[in-house]
Protein backbone atom coordinates (compact mmCIF):
# COMPACT_ATOMS: atom_id res chain seq x y z
CA UNK A 1 0.00 0.00 0.00
CA UNK A 2 1.78 3.19 -1.14
CA UNK A 3 1.79 6.10 1.37
CA UNK A 4 -0.48 8.70 0.16
CA UNK A 5 -1.15 12.26 2.34
CA UNK A 6 -4.70 10.96 2.68
CA UNK A 7 -3.83 7.92 4.10
CA UNK A 8 -1.42 9.94 6.48
CA UNK A 9 -4.53 12.29 6.87
CA UNK A 10 -6.99 9.55 7.90
CA UNK A 11 -4.26 7.85 10.48
CA UNK A 12 -3.73 10.96 12.00
CA UNK A 13 -7.84 12.10 12.33
CA UNK A 14 -8.15 8.53 13.51
CA UNK A 15 -5.05 8.99 16.83
CA UNK A 16 -6.42 12.23 17.33
CA UNK A 17 -10.06 11.57 17.45
CA UNK A 18 -9.31 8.32 19.76
CA UNK A 19 -7.01 10.43 22.09
CA UNK A 20 -10.18 12.65 22.50
CA UNK A 21 -12.70 9.89 22.37
CA UNK A 22 -14.63 11.14 19.54
CA UNK A 23 -14.60 9.79 16.34
CA UNK A 24 -14.75 11.81 13.06
CA UNK A 25 -17.88 11.19 11.00
CA UNK A 26 -16.24 11.47 7.65
CA UNK A 27 -12.61 10.76 6.57
CA UNK A 28 -9.96 13.72 6.16
CA UNK A 29 -9.60 12.27 2.47
CA UNK A 30 -13.46 13.74 1.84
CA UNK A 31 -12.68 16.68 2.61
CA UNK A 32 -9.66 17.10 0.21
CA UNK A 33 -10.40 17.85 -3.21
CA UNK A 34 -8.59 17.38 -6.38
CA UNK A 35 -7.59 20.18 -8.57
CA UNK A 36 -10.13 19.14 -11.08
CA UNK A 37 -12.66 19.06 -8.75
CA UNK A 38 -12.20 22.27 -7.60
CA UNK A 39 -11.42 24.16 -10.77
CA UNK A 40 -15.41 22.40 -11.53
CA UNK A 41 -16.40 23.93 -8.73
CA UNK A 42 -15.38 27.21 -9.46
CA UNK A 43 -16.38 27.27 -13.14
CA UNK A 44 -19.81 26.50 -11.36
CA UNK A 45 -19.99 29.34 -9.21
CA UNK A 46 -18.88 31.36 -12.22
CA UNK A 47 -21.63 30.46 -14.66
CA UNK A 48 -24.50 30.27 -11.52
CA UNK A 49 -23.35 34.22 -11.04
CA UNK A 50 -23.67 35.03 -14.85
CA UNK A 51 -26.86 33.50 -15.74
CA UNK A 52 -28.53 34.89 -12.76
CA UNK A 53 -27.24 38.60 -13.46
CA UNK A 54 -30.13 40.66 -14.34
CA UNK A 55 -29.59 42.92 -17.98
CA UNK A 56 -30.65 45.78 -16.25
CA UNK A 57 -27.86 46.49 -13.52
CA UNK A 58 -25.69 45.84 -16.97
CA UNK A 59 -27.71 48.11 -19.21
CA UNK A 60 -27.40 51.01 -16.06
CA UNK A 61 -23.34 49.98 -15.74
CA UNK A 62 -23.12 50.86 -19.58
CA UNK A 63 -25.39 53.80 -19.50
CA UNK A 64 -22.76 55.03 -16.25
CA UNK A 65 -19.79 54.13 -18.29
CA UNK A 66 -20.91 56.13 -21.60
CA UNK A 67 -21.89 59.48 -19.16
CA UNK A 68 -18.62 59.20 -17.54
CA UNK A 69 -16.70 59.09 -20.45
CA UNK A 70 -18.05 62.04 -22.44
CA UNK A 71 -17.25 64.09 -19.00
CA UNK A 72 -13.99 63.06 -19.25
CA UNK A 73 -13.77 63.87 -23.53
CA UNK A 74 -15.00 66.91 -22.41
CA UNK A 75 -12.70 67.91 -19.65
CA UNK A 76 -9.89 67.04 -21.82
CA UNK A 77 -8.88 63.89 -19.98
CA UNK A 78 -8.28 65.95 -16.52
CA UNK A 79 -11.06 65.91 -13.83
CA UNK A 80 -14.27 65.87 -14.52
CA UNK A 81 -16.21 64.40 -11.49
CA UNK A 82 -17.60 67.84 -11.61
CA UNK A 83 -19.17 67.87 -14.69
CA UNK A 84 -21.27 64.64 -13.63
Amino acid sequence: MAITLSVILNRFAFFTAAKSAKFPTKRISDYLLTVEQRIHNFCTRILHFWFDFRQDIIDTAIDQYRKNLRACISANGGHFEHLL
